[in-house]
């Protein structure tokens, strides 16, 4: 199979015979040919000539594309899934990376992406707290320590005990009293 791009145009077509594309259209002298691949189908964007070559001459451990924005095509989830679908495949991107626990991947902060419990993640990130006073107090309103939490890490299943709902991150009192007492 031999890449053909047609007057100058964004889209590669696929030919195998030099002659006309596998969507039907004649090959002007004016193309330009690619040498022969096997590896076409990750380099075409031809809707049309990837669906009609696919049956004959498509890998089998891609899926073919359903449109004409999906491409490249995608491997075959190992699993079973559909690739999109499948959180090991296509594992979801943190909101917190880079991590500031120097992880190197960030399939540590999705939970289960180890293999591990579903709810887990190998690496938890605990943000810095806020500067305070000279007299322990917070610059700016308390925050309670499970929304901090939940904010870093917002895959992570946090089962936290009721107290961490009014005690502040950062500087620990409780938040559900005022500072200067009830």
């Amino acid at each position: 199979m031999r890449l053909a791009r047609l007057r100058n145009k964004t889209t590669l077509h696929v030919t195998g015979d030099g002659i006309r594309t596998g969507c039907g259209v004649l090959i002007p002298d004016t193309a330009t040919l690619t040498h022969p691949t096997d590896e076409w189908y990750l380099h075409t964007n031809c809707y049309n000539c990837a669906y009609r070559l696919w049956p004959e001459h498509g890998p089998a451990d891609y899926l073919c594309p359903h449109n004409g924005k999906d491409f490249p095509p995608r491997r075959k989830c190992a699993h079973g899934f559909d690739p999109q679908g499948c959180s090991v495949c296509t594992p979801p991107k943190p909101t917190n990376w880079p991590c500031p626990n120097g992880c190197i991947d960030p399939v540590d902060h999705i939970p289960g992406g180890r293999g591990g419990y579903v709810w887990a993640t190998a690496c938890t990130v605990f943000p810095p707290s806020r500067p305070l006073t000279d007299q322990d107090e917070c610059v700016g309103a308390c925050e309670p320590y499970d929304q901090v939490m939940k904010r870093a890490n917002p895959k992570l299943r946090l089962d936290m005990s009721d107290s961490t709902e009014a005690t502040c991150y950062h500087c620990g009192r409780d938040t559900r009293f005022p500072r200067d007492g009830w």
